[in-house]
């Protein structure tokens, strides 16, 4: 599957962040738009979700209840309302 641009765009910001790497000054320096995370309590990688949290600058952490890893599928309402907040 080929993504689009923005989200190679996304997936190039974020790759250095995968396996459990620091978060690097230049890459948190290319964040140009509000970040938002959001993982269900649930998650098996909620610990990765309130480290990025921690490490990016002016990000915002929402933790769903009752929700795993796929949020999109679980709570998609409440997820749009997340995202329509952080525009």
């Amino acid at each position: 599957m080929t993504l689009p641009v923005v989200g190679r765009s996304l997936a190039a910001a974020l790759a250095p962040l995968m396996g459990h790497a620091r978060v690097e000054a230049g890459v948190r320096a290319s964040f140009r738009k509000p970040v938002v995370i959001v993982c269900g309590e649930e998650d098996k990688n909620h610990e990765d979700a309130l480290r990025l949290g921690r490490e990016i600058p002016g990000a915002r952490l929402v933790t769903l209840p009752r929700t795993g890893h796929y949020v999109q599928y679980a709570r998609p309402d409440e997820l749009a309302a997340i995202i329509e907040e952080t525009r």
